[in-house]
């Protein structure tokens, strides 16, 4: 290089010359022809079948995942009960017609995936934000239920376990349990398998974005009974749902339940998609609210209670109905006690 003179200014630099019109445009119309490659005809881009395995990355994919295999899953549960068209005006599908969707929506939710990727989902989800195990865990400490130094840890059971946040906590024995185990530590069980209340009691019960999850009305309302035949007297059950699904039901509607299932809802917090409730098991006898006469309740006049006097149509979205199978089939040969052992009413359905 040349040494400039003392003195002398140093010369400008260069400027790249200027991009003329036309050739902004053509750079404009690639990127362009580009995003519709990937979006298809400039709609949302569908979900293709997976050809090969590959790690899901995308939120955004993640979230398309969930919901269509809630959407795939909740229509196929429908048509499998004999519910399909109530409600929408269409009238039930004949034999041929409900086993042709049948096929046809098993077919969508494997070439979303099927449940192994809808786990993954969850998982990514999840991932970037462990609320859900901040909320049990502030929960237990707020309550005074933590455990003090040399007292053995709190007997815990998380449903529907798709990481180890709360299997790694020191001070709960955890009992975790999925339909599909990702992890070691985590039982494959179904929860409606789980025997109640023998299983039991548990000191707290983690329930996050599990109900929604379940597909019938009253399945939904027969895991919430199971979860406070499981509890112990004083125990956390920490409820975690989105919030449309709150909404949906109306969240005066779901304390309601709550109350006549013997909870109290000590604390409640939410994000802009999730509700979260931290309930408590007050009362030995889950069921024991007492009538106008002063009285227990009967099972048929619980169940009235917990149905309201308008119940919800059985299609309507997230819907939550109680029969009096769940309310008096968990019976042992100990009438008057409880699951804590802890003396208790002689109603049969609180052995």
């Amino acid at each position: 290089f040349r040494r400039l003179p003392r003195g002398a200014a140093a010369m400008p630099a260069r400027a790249a010359p200027a991009e003329t019109g036309a050739a902004a445009q053509r750079r404009k119309s690639k990127s362009k022809q580009r995003r519709r490659r990937r979006q298809g005809s400039g709609a949302a881009a569908p979900l293709r079948p997976l050809a090969s395995w590959r790690p899901l990355t995308s939120i955004r994919e993640a979230r398309k995942v969930t919901a269509k295999f809630h959407e795939y899953t909740a229509e196929l549960e429908a048509l499998r009960s004999g519910k399909d068209g109530e409600g929408d005006g269409t009238g039930p599908m004949s034999k041929n017609q409900r086993s042709a969707r049948a096929a046809e929506l098993e077919q969508l939710i494997q070439a979303v995936g099927g449940r192994k990727r809808y786990q993954e989902a969850s998982v990514l989800l999840t991932g970037q934000n462990s609320s859900s195990a901040k909320w049990v865990f502030r929960n237990v400490t707020e309550l005074g239920l933590r455990p003090k130094s040399g007292e053995p840890r709190l007997r815990t059971l998380e449903i529907g376990a798709i990481n180890t946040q709360i299997l790694s906590c020191h001070f709960l024995d955890v009992r975790a349990i999925d339909l599909t185990s990702r992890f070691p530590k985590v039982e494959e069980l179904d929860f409606f398998d789980l025997p109640c209340p023998g299983a039991g009691p548990f000191r707290v019960i983690s329930n996050a974005m599990v109900v929604n999850c379940v597909p019938t009305p009253p399945q939904r309302g027969e895991m919430l009974v199971r979860c406070a035949r499981l509890l112990e007297s004083g125990g956390l059950l920490s409820l975690v749902l989105p919030k449309r699904c709150v909404a949906a039901v109306s969240e005066e509607r779901l304390r309601q339940q709550l109350q006549l299932l013997g909870f109290e809802i000590r604390a409640t917090n939410e994000s802009p998609k999730i509700a979260f409730f931290a309930c408590t098991k007050e009362r030995r006898c889950w069921h024991q609210v007492p009538s106008a006469a002063g009285q227990v309740l009967s099972s048929e006049e619980l169940c009235a209670k917990l149905n309201g006097s308008r119940p919800p149509p059985p299609d309507a979205h997230f819907a939550m109905t109680f029969e009096m199978g769940p309310l008096d089939t968990f019976v042992t040969a100990a009438p008057r006690t409880d699951v804590s052992g802890q003396p208790c009413c002689a109603w049969p359905a609180c052995a």
